[in-house]
């Protein structure tokens, strides 16, 4: 959800993210559909009271840190208005509060092209269940997270 932050600001933003984690209960999250664009295949899970608090969270605590926004996400503001705008000069991210879609990549196809998910995939409900942390992540290509940089536990039930 926060982009952009640079290496001097990482050892606040673990401690920011670690704070979130500590105050912040394991989410029970129900997969609903799948979701396809650019060739990215994803998951997407309910919205719940318990998520968008979460993401609220972690938006106060790690937006300011965040030190401009990805070049894909500076082309997204010459096409998008409304909310998608404002979010996007706001956070660097298009798609938080009202607009968010918690969800899970799974995959990205090689042709870019839309696959049958009803054939080739379990029901999106079978990527349902309790998530237990955060974390930090580097960023490839379109928001694409590469390798984890930092790991953080929810608080247990």
């Amino acid at each position: 959800m926060v982009h952009i932050i640079k290496n001097k600001q990482l050892a606040a933003a673990k401690q920011r993210l670690g704070r979130v984690a500590a105050q912040t209960r394991g989410l029970s999250l129900a997969g609903t559909h799948y979701g396809q664009n650019m060739g990215f295949v994803n998951v997407s899970y309910k919205r719940s009271t318990a998520i968008d608090a979460m993401q609220q969270r972690v938006l106060d605590e790690l937006n300011p840190l965040r030190v401009g926004m990805p070049p894909e996400q500076t082309e997204q503001m010459k096409t998008f208005t409304g909310q998608k705008h404002t979010n996007l000069e706001r956070y660097g991210f298009a798609t938080v509060g009202e607009t968010y879609n918690p969800h899970i990549t799974l995959a990205r196809t090689l042709s870019g092209e839309p696959i049958d998910t009803e054939a080739m995939l379990p029901e999106p409900t079978s990527f349902s269940g309790m998530f237990s942390a955060l974390g930090i992540f580097e960023l490839g290509d379109n928001g694409t997270c590469i390798q984890q940089v930092e790991q953080f536990a929810l608080q247990k039930e």
